[in-house]
């Protein structure tokens, strides 16, 4: 397959938009449209800051596959960068289902052979990092490792460990090592909902917990942007300055959810 590539800039907004969160029906859920709406006014000031917000990838006139890219020190994994002035962080990649990985791929070679990540930091850019999770069809750690992204940090103290890969623009050695994320503690049985502006999932994910707790005796329930307070981006629902859940939320149903929570409350 041959592509067509794009930057990210005001005019293909949308494009990357319809790339991602197109599950039929899914437009009827209200927190789907809240974090839609925030994550496509994220991209216009991301690229109004920058000048651009990634790569799209087009077939004919049809977008396929996209990823998305900010200039660590605007990251908040931005504290774990090698070389932050120097670093790129890609914060979303992906692709339509008929594309797969290989549209993904196909953006990232683009990239690189056009030096894109330089024209994103205004220099020589050293590395490029991108946060992994092991085993799932998101943040796909398998994907990048393939690519030629290499163990750097691994995220440990959640439920769901991460993976902080890195990409060794000149080839330089990487030395992994292990970060212990704390949890937020906001007082006293106050469970604490991260979200953030670039994906509209997190948004979706808080009004489904939300919903499911509400009534719990002395539970207080805060919703923050966690990108804006720059806390890790790896954070998770928290009460007490523990995890809130000990598995993916997404899965869970309501009654489950409840349960997890009243059992971390003092």
């Amino acid at each position: 397959m041959v592509y067509r590539f794009e930057d990210i800039v005001e005019k293909n907004v949308d494009d990357l938009m319809s790339v991602c969160g197109n599950t039929p029906g899914i437009d009827r859920n209200p927190h789907f449209t809240e974090g839609r709406a925030a994550r496509r006014q994220w991209l216009l000031e991301a690229v109004e800051k920058y000048g651009t917000a990634g790569v799209l990838a087009y077939d004919g006139t049809r977008p396929v596959a996209f990823v998305e890219c900010t200039p660590a020190h605007a990251h908040p994994l931005g504290p774990f960068a090698a070389d932050p002035a120097r670093t790129a962080v890609i914060d979303c990649a992906w692709y339509r289902q008929d594309a797969g990985v290989a549209a993904r791929r196909a953006i990232l070679d683009d990239m690189f052979a056009r030096k894109w990540f330089d024209k994103l930091l205004g220099k020589k850019c050293r590395y490029v990092d991108v946060l992994t999770i092991k085993n799932a069809p998101i943040m796909q750690y398998d994907f990048y490792k393939e690519y030629g992204f290499r163990d750097a940090v691994e995220l440990q103290g959640h439920a769901t460990v991460r993976y902080l890969l890195r990409y060794p623009v000149k080839g330089e050695k990487i030395e992994p090592r292990i970060e212990q994320i704390n949890f937020c503690d906001a007082g006293k049985n106050v469970l604490v909902l991260g979200v953030y502006r670039q994906c509209h999932m997190p948004f979706m994910i808080a009004g489904k917990i939300r919903k499911a707790v509400e009534g719990i005796d002395g539970l207080t329930v805060k919703v923050t942007d966690y990108w804006a307070t720059g806390n890790p981006v790896a954070c998770e629902a928290a009460i007490n300055g523990k995890p809130a859940f000990d598995g993916p939320v997404f899965f869970m149903d309501d009654e489950q959810i409840r349960e997890s929570v009243k059992a971390k409350m003092l």
